[in-house]
């Protein structure tokens, strides 16, 4: 006798925790181990469990559907694999499955509602910025991720994050984002170094969702509404509006910015509301 169990590991650690569901529905194939001979068709129920009543004591290997799998879908986890039933005696099998681990610029390019894995460098710490967003570089490019849940990542932790490709602004974006740290840093991932111009563009959208830094900026036009500072400044290069909490003013020392003013600043780049440029 051999009792299986498929499930969905929405953290991709390869352990079935609580909230992962059974995936029902999934047909699975039972292979005698070291040959192709499929020995057993089985189907999953609406739990995610398939039971083989008897088989002929020997090693087997477990295949799922391919039709389930899809692009969508990898095995994760076949544990144990080969499974082995022992003569007169029954076995266990789990096989956990879960999404694909995609570039952040890959994720970029998918279409919206598609569901993935991103793995990169945070650059924010979820929840630290407005309407709790999170921030995350790739090799290449940067992403944007809104989180259903904070997570313990610091700036400049490796992380792995679950969401669904959506757009904001026109651009790509996670949405229903889940994640966990991989790994500790003791740096935060540095800043792309920036004229106001380039910033304002986001190097024509290259730099979209990343962390970027630019120096000896003056302030041109401020304005205080609904508890947010929108200061315009520039470095002679052309004008960047910056957006923060009024409350920031105070870890900055100052009771408010005026024209004239010169600073350096850092910050991640959003697209603007009104569209074609970033803040």
């Amino acid at each position: 006798e051999l009792d299986g169990t498929v499930f969905l590991d929405l953290n991709r650690d390869g352990n079935r925790s609580g909230g992962e569901p059974g995936i029902g529905g999934a047909g699975v194939a039972i292979v005698t181990a070291g040959s192709r001979d499929t020995v057993f068709l089985a189907q999953t129920d609406t739990a995610g469990h398939f039971g083989v009543p008897s088989l002929p004591a020997a090693g087997y290997r477990i295949h799922v559907s391919p039709a389930l799998l899809g692009d969508s879908l990898q095995v994760v986890r076949l544990d144990p694999d080969p499974v082995v039933v022992p003569a007169g005696r029954g076995a266990e099998v789990t096989l956990a499955l879960s999404y694909p681990i995609r570039s952040v610029q890959s994720a970029r390019e998918l279409p919206a509602g598609v569901r993935t894995f991103v793995r990169g460098v945070a650059l924010t710490a979820p929840g630290s910025i407005p309407e709790g967003a999170f921030h995350l570089r790739g090799e290449s490019r940067a992403i944007r991720i809104t989180l259903t849940e904070g997570f313990g990542a610091q700036p400049g932790d490796s992380v792995l994050v679950l969401g669904r490709t959506a757009r904001f602004r026109g651009e790509a974006v996670l949405a229903q984002g889940s994640g966990r740290r991989l790994r500790e840093s003791q740096e935060e991932a540095p800043p792309v170094s920036s004229t106001t111009a380039q910033a304002s563009t986001a190097w024509s959208g290259s730099r979209d969702a990343d962390l970027v830094e630019v120096t000896g900026v003056e302030v041109i036009e401020v304005s205080t509404a609904f508890g947010e500072v929108a200061a315009q400044v520039t470095d002679g290069s052309g004008p960047l509006l910056l957006r923060f909490p009024a409350s920031f003013l105070f870890e900055l020392r100052v009771e408010s910015l005026e024209p004239g003013m010169v600073l350096d600043a850092r910050g991640i780049l959003v697209p603007a509301a009104t569209g074609g440029s970033w803040e």
